[in-house]
Parts: C-alpha cells; sequence; structure tokens
C-alpha cells in the first residue's frame, strides 16, 4: 500500500503518462511551451513548427472563450434567493422584491469588481491556451483571490464514471526558503543541502481528496507531510480541474488540436516540404558549357550593364521544374488552412474591434461557441464558471465583503444561447411595455407602477438608481411645486401676494 504523497502521484503518473505524451505532440504542433518536453526549460530550444495558423487559432479562440467567460461590461452570472427567501418574497409587499433586485445587482457588481482587482482575468487566458492545445488545466484561486495555473506535466486527476473529481495530487518545485523554519531543517538534515542557497530547490506535492462531502487537503515535502492540512467543502472547493471535453471514463480531456491532429500533422509536413523546396528552387546557379567558348571567369567579373566575351548558347540556369507540383502542395495547404481556420473560428467576426463590446455580442458569441464547438462552452460553465463564483462568494463572505448571509443567496451562471447578466429581464421589461402601449397612457397611468418600472429597467441594466431615480417623496413634492407654478402662470403676477397675504390672515385667525 503507498503511503506517501509522491508515492501516489507516481502511481497516476503512469496511467497518465501516453496521454501527456500525446498532449506534448499536439503543444508541438501550435504553441510548444505551452507543454515542453520532460526536462525541459527556459535555456533550452524548443521544436519550431513550419507553420504559424495552429498558435494563431489557439490565441484567437482562447481570447473568445476569455470573453465570453468573463465579461468586462457585465457580470457573467446572476445572484438568486434562496427558495425560502423567494417564497418570503412573493407574500411580501409590492416594493420588496425591487429592494431585494437591487441588493443582489450591487452583490453582482461587487463580486465583478472582486475578480478583475485579484488579476483573475491573466491566468484564465493562459489555461484556457492549455485547454484548446492540450485539453487540460488544473486552477487554483487562493485564499488571496489570485490564481494559479497547472499544465497537464504538473498535476495528476483521478475521476469518478460520471466525471466528479476523487483525488487531485499537483507536484512543484519550489524554494525552501518559503517554508517554515522547522521545515527548513528537517530539509537541510536529509538532504544535506542548505535552503539558503538559492540553488536549492525541493518537490512540493499537495494532495486533494474527496471524502464525504469535503476535500481534504495535505502537502508533502521530501516524505514528511507540513503541517496546516486544511479541509474545504466541495462547493466551494479552491481547485478546478478543467477539461476541452468530458469523455466517460476518461480523467483527462482532449483539447481541439487533439481533435484536428490529422490537419495539423499533414498542413505542418506540407508546408515543411514547401518551405525547403522553395529554398531550393530560389538557389541561384549558372551553367556554362564546358566545351563552350565564354570563359566563366569574365561572366562572374563583369560588372552590372558591362561587357564579357562569350556566346549566349553556353550560358544556362538551373532550374528545379517543380512549379507544377508546388502548385499542388499549395492547393493542400489552402484547403487544410481553411478547414483549421473554420475549427478555430478564424473565419467569424462577430466581435466588432472596438474597446467596448455589448451583451449582444458577446451573446452571439457565446452562441457562435455552442454552435461550433459542440457545447464546450456549456463544460466551462459547469466546471470553472460556477465553481469559480461560488469560491469568490465564501472569500467575500469571510473577509464581510458581501451584505447577504449564508444561504440566503443561490449564485447560478447564466450560459448558452440565454443572455448574459440581467439582460434577460430587461428584454422581458421592453416586451411588457411593447404589449401594454397600444391600451393607451389612460389605462397604464391607472395599473402601471411607472416608477417601479424605471427602478427595475435600471436593475437590468446594471446601473444603481439611488441619486438618480426619484423617490416617491421626492416625486410628490416636484409635482407639488409644478402645480403651484401652473396656478401662479394662470392666476397673473400679483397672484403670490395676495397668496402669501391669505396665509398670514389665516396664521392670525388662529392664533
Amino acid at each position: 500500500m503507498i503511503s506517501t504523497v509522491k508515492g501516489r502521484f507516481l502511481q497516476l503518473d503512469s496511467k497518465r503518462k501516453a496521454h501527456l505524451e500525446r498532449q506534448r505532440r499536439c503543444a508541438s504542433l501550435t504553441i510548444p511551451s505551452l507543454l515542453p518536453p520532460e526536462g525541459m526549460d527556459e535555456n533550452q530550444e524548443l521544436n519550431v513548427p513550419w507553420q504559424s495558423l495552429g498558435a494563431r487559432g489557439v490565441h484567437r479562440l482562447a481570447a473568445k472563450l476569455l470573453l465570453v467567460l468573463l465579461p468586462p461590461n457585465a457580470p457573467f452570472f446572476r445572484l438568486l434567493p434562496a427558495p425560502a427567501i423567494e417564497r418570503e418574497l412573493k407574500a411580501a409587499p409590492g416594493g420588496t422584491k425591487t429592494q431585494m433586485e437591487l441588493a443582489l445587482s450591487d452583490n453582482e457588481q461587487r463580486i465583478r469588481r472582486f475578480i478583475e482587482v485579484h488579476r483573475i482575468r491573466v491566468p484564465l487566458f493562459r489555461a484556457l491556451k492549455l485547454l484548446v492545445a492540450t485539453g487540460n488545466a488544473l486552477c487554483y484561486v487562493k485564499d488571496d483571490g489570485g490564481m494559479k495555473v497547472f499544465r497537464l506535466d504538473q498535476y495528476v486527476v483521478q475521476r469518478d464514471p460520471s466525471g466528479n473529481v476523487l483525488e487531485i495530487i499537483t507536484r512543484e518545485r519550489i524554494s525552501p526558503l518559503v517554508l517554515p523554519e522547522d521545515i527548513q531543517d528537517m530539509i537541510k538534515t536529509k538532504s544535506g543541502k542548505d535552503p539558503d542557497d538559492s540553488e536549492t530547490d525541493v518537490e512540493l506535492y499537495t494532495q486533494i481528496k474527496r471524502s464525504g462531502n469535503v476535500y481534504e487537503v495535505r502537502q508533502e515535502v521530501i516524505g514528511e507531510i507540513l503541517p496546516g492540512s486544511g479541509s474545504y467543502p466541495v462547493d466551494s472547493s479552491p481547485w478546478f480541474p478543467l477539461r476541452w471535453t468530458d469523455n466517460d471514463g476518461e480523467n483527462y480531456g482532449r483539447g481541439l488540436v487533439d481533435e484536428n491532429i490529422g490537419d495539423h500533422v499533414s498542413l505542418d509536413g506540407l508546408w515543411k516540404a514547401l518551405v525547403e523546396g522553395s529554398a531550393a528552387a530560389a538557389k541561384l546557379v549558372f551553367l556554362i558549357h564546358p566545351n563552350g567558348l565564354t570563359d566563366e571567369e569574365d561572366i562572374a567579373k563583369a560588372p552590372n550593364c558591362g561587357f564579357a566575351a562569350g556566346r549566349e548558347e553556353d550560358i544556362g540556369t538551373l532550374q528545379a521544374e517543380k512549379y507544377a507540383d508546388f502548385q499542388i502542395a499549395y492547393k493542400a495547404i489552402e484547403y487544410l488552412s481553411n478547414n483549421l481556420s473554420y475549427a478555430y473560428l478564424l473565419n467569424q467576426a462577430i466581435q466588432r474591434d472596438a474597446e467596448r463590446v455589448t451583451a449582444e455580442e458577446i451573446r452571439l458569441m457565446a452562441q457562435e461557441l455552442e454552435d461550433t464547438l459542440g457545447g464546450v462552452y456549456s463544460i466551462l460553465s459547469e466546471e470553472f464558471q460556477l465553481p469559480l463564483i461560488k469560491r469568490i462568494v465564501a472569500l467575500m463572505r469571510d473577509k464581510q465583503l458581501l451584505s447577504f448571509k449564508d444561504k440566503d443567496i443561490e449564485p447560478a451562471v447564466v450560459t448558452g444561447l440565454e443572455a448574459l447578466g440581467r439582460g434577460q429581464d430587461l428584454t422581458k421589461l421592453n416586451a411588457f411595455m411593447a404589449n401594454i402601449e397600444p391600451l393607451g397612457p389612460e389605462v397604464m397611468n391607472m395599473y402601471l407602477e411607472i416608477g417601479e418600472y424605471i427602478t427595475r429597467v435600471a436593475t437590468s441594466l446594471g446601473i444603481d438608481p439611488k441619486g438618480l431615480v426619484k423617490s416617491e417623496d421626492q416625486v410628490m413634492q416636484t409635482l407639488g411645486m409644478s402645480q403651484l407654478q401652473q396656478f401662479l402662470q394662470q392666476a397673473g403676477p400679483g397672484a403670490l401676494q395676495e397668496l402669501i397675504k391669505g396665509a398670514m390672515t389665516q396664521q392670525n385667525i388662529t392664533r
């Protein structure tokens, strides 16, 4: 029985080896640095693909996914009241639900600002590139709100047949200086190395194992378990093992490059042949008849536009005569490039080249990702967006940065063909108003609460109506002043003095 975390890692690593090598090959055809060969560091030269279409496709698709998963202008989620709170709201007065919606919208904006401030967008872009190229990435949301990304050769994972995560083990090299002093002393005793030496580093293994409804976490260095191991509820775990596909019975996913590996290999091979053949064809060599009268030295020394003794038929140029063959290769390259451009959505241009992108454009982009990639956006919403928002909510609750209590609110991700944020509410409100407008202004004034409608529109747009929309008291004051002004205009210039005199007379009578 394996008793150490390192031993368990090596056991799961042996089962993952063939899959890891295949994903390394996929990365070598696009961006080799995403998953370099074993033992490679930044000082060694990586394999250079013969084409850049794969790298461009990975970058472009990852950028589109990032824009949809973390929209810059609106939350990608909604905070919904728990069923018990929802029942209380139905029995409460009409304005109570609106006030609740305002509070929820305010908390959504707080959560969105928390995500932007704590640098989740940048590491997520790297994780998405790993997903597209290698099919797998592990994200860890730290207690301080930042996020760390592990590539496939830095972790192992085990899932049950339904895809639920049972165990994760990460391996990373760290400096002993970041560890407690007693651990540094243990490292010095066991390894004989000085922890203060900048060249000294150790392997840190972190095991996250499910036990019931919690994940138990423990860390190991040089066979010793570090103190301070803890646990996390399953619903708010900081570890997100992401995958591009969710094939039944597989612990790891397969990336988009793996799904199109044939086109990638063929395109890379054809580009290599075409580039090398073109270089050979571009070589310029003059041939001189061995029995001719022309002296090659005279030709070589002759200046540009100069003269030399000789015969034209004695001199020729070496040609490959492979133009027709190159054309066949080029046609094949063009066909494969079109196929891969479609796979990576390089031909579709829904997003405008602008700093701000509307919610409708993001919705259309999400729909395009759904249609083209076969539901991969739904997988990411289930395995990344919802766990991320639950983790962020748990962190902000612990820091008392949210205004609601535990179990009162349930976060929900708005994905797929649904509008992002609260845009769907705005669409319904506009449709409602369009249906009742034909009834006329008298019926609308009789049955419609205009102030409530304006507040709900502002909430659906993510705008805080405080200070912008007048309260009922302010409306009544404004209405009273407008009626007074209308009376004075109709009564004439001396009406104000008469009104003041009458008020003073009435005050004296009262006294």
